[in-house]
């Protein structure tokens, strides 16, 4: 009974991992729009054009991965929740 308590209590914290991870994944994502909007602007500037281009594309690309690295970890967590609360499930009997 102990070691089904810990169980959930475990998968509720992870739980609320995945809701944070959730949260910085919306801010990954943002984060590249705004850089894409660096590029698009640098498009129209005279003097550091290639600047706002190239610093643009940068924080797109990189926040893109990070993004895509964020929603990775998300998908395992939440495989890792689903096998936490089974065994939790199969300690009952």
């Amino acid at each position: 009974m102990l070691r089904q308590n810990s169980l959930l209590i475990e998968a509720a914290r992870q739980t609320q991992m995945i809701r944070k991870l959730q949260q910085w994944f919306c801010m990954l994502l943002a984060l590249s729009g705004v850089g894409i909007v660096f590029v698009w602007w640098g498009f129209y500037q005279i003097h550091f054009g290639y600047v706002m281009q190239a610093g643009g594309g940068i924080l797109a690309f990189g926040s893109l991965v990070a993004a895509l690295i964020v929603q990775k970890g998300i998908g395992n967590g939440r495989k890792n929740v689903e096998r936490i609360l089974s065994l939790a499930e199969n300690q009952e009997c």
